[in-house]
């Protein structure tokens, strides 16, 4: 199996950078792209589901820097501070 780079846009610049449009998509697909990366804002769906309180929740530590990791399982070793709604953010 070939792999076939031609669409690949990376995210490592800013988007209103003019190296930007020499990617495949310009602008438009940097945006597109950081914001499915960034905030998975692109399925509004998600939002409709944390108004009907079927939120999507995640672990989360207060300071990232602070935990030790496992090296063989890359995993925390610390118990998580709480639980968040990866989606608006919401702690339980």
């Amino acid at each position: 199996m070939k792999l076939d780079f031609s669409e690949f846009h990376p995210l490592d610049h800013h988007a209103l950078n003019p190296r930007c449009a020499s990617y495949p998509g310009g602008f438009r697909r940097h945006v597109r792209y950081w914001a499915l990366y960034q905030f998975d804002l692109l399925k509004p769906w998600h939002w409709l589901r944390c108004k009907l309180a079927k939120h999507d929740w995640v672990p989360f530590w207060r300071s990232i820097d602070d935990i030790p990791i496992d090296p063989k399982t890359h995993e925390p070793t610390v118990p998580a501070s709480g639980m968040i709604c990866r989606y608006c953010w919401a702690e339980q």
